[in-house]
């Protein structure tokens, strides 16, 4: 879902099918199950740092 928010940017979004939508939310699960996410603390102190 991020993905296709992020590509979207600058230019019209286009749609996508509801098949599109649940890989990317399976997919998504799948990265969040592995550990591959931030927290928000996390994401907070990196930006301090901008």
């Amino acid at each position: 879902m991020l993905k296709t928010f992020v590509k979207g940017r600058g230019k019209q979004a286009s749609r996508i099918s509801i098949e599109e939508y649940n890989q990317e939310l399976q997919e998504a699960e799948e990265e969040y199950e592995r550990g591959e996410y931030t927290t928000h603390e996390s994401f907070v102190k990196s930006i301090k740092k901008w």
